[in-house]
């Protein structure tokens, strides 16, 4: 539906935006800077009824991390009630 298509809109511009931080983030304080561990935040205003989720983790063996570097794989996820509504994720990669 019409309603369904904007709220996954919605949701992936949040995903994105929450990604991009986490690369602005790196870029100015380095790789060591972006934390393991996973945040959630409820989101206020016209968001209200969405949920972002920021997950940093050790990427899963076979994932493509290049032998002698380090990587973190990131997970951001955008909920709206019980349904994931977008997900971005990335490699971050320090050598």
């Amino acid at each position: 539906s019409m309603l369904i298509d904007e709220e996954i809109q919605t949701a992936a511009q949040l995903a994105q935006e929450r990604a991009e931080s986490v690369l602005a983030g790196r870029r100015s304080a380095g790789y060591d800077s972006i934390p393991t561990g996973t945040s959630t935040e409820a989101l206020s205003g016209n968001y209200a009824a969405y949920t972002r989720t920021l997950t940093v983790n050790e990427p899963p063996s076979g994932s493509g991390c290049a032998t002698g570097a380090s990587c973190k794989e990131v997970i951001v996820s955008v909920d709206q009630g019980v349904s994931t509504r977008a997900e971005v994720t990335f490699m971050l990669v320090s050598y």
